[in-house]
Order: structure tokens, then sequence, then C-alpha cells
């Protein structure tokens, strides 16, 4: 696990939700209980824990226009980290496909 590249995410996240205490709260919430399941589990601690910290990202768009738009959110936020080299392209989709696990407008 990419220690670096989980707190810029994290980064990413609280910019993202402009702090808006409830959200962020929730994401940690989230990730810890993720954490701890992966760690039983096995899971791909990259996968895990980046799709535990994006779930919500596009959540004030999704209200308004539909949950599509959540996904694209963190899709760019995503191609953002593949640019800078700091997320590998082979990520992507495991992370885009584990994310309708963490909500139910899918």
């Amino acid at each position: 696990m990419n220690k670096e590249l989980k707190n810029e995410i994290i980064k990413k996240m609280i910019i993202y939700f402009g702090y808006n205490n409830n959200h962020i709260n929730h994401t940690y919430r989230v990730l810890d209980y993720t954490e701890e399941i992966s760690d039983i589990e096995k899971g791909d601690p990259d996968i895990v824990i980046y799709s535990a910290i994006l779930h919500d990202v596009g959540i004030p768009v999704c209200e308004i226009v539909g949950c599509y738009h959540l996904l694209l959110q963190i899709a760019h936020i995503l191609s953002q980290l593949i640019e800078k080299g700091s997320l590998l392209k082979d990520k992507i989709e495991k992370v885009l496909a584990a994310l309708p696990m963490f909500f139910t407008c899918f």
C-alpha cells in the first residue's frame, strides 16, 4: 500500500467535499471498516482503500443528476493520478468495478 498515494487521494476527497465534515467523517468510517475487512479477507489493499476513499466523490452531483456522474467524477480523479504516475492503469478498472458495491443507486 502506497501511503503517499493514499494521503494524496484523501486530500483530493477533502477538497472535493469542500471540507464538509459529514461527508469526510463518513468516508473515514467507511475506510476504517474497509481496511479491517480487507485485512481479514486479504483483498488487494490498493483497490480496497482507493475505492473506500473515493466511493462518495460525486455525491453532490449524483443527488441532482443521477449516479452515472458519480463514476465520472471518480474516473476523473483517478485519471489525474495516472497522469502524475501515481497510480497504475491496471488498478483503475478494478477500482471502478469495486465502487458499485459501496452504494445502492446502481
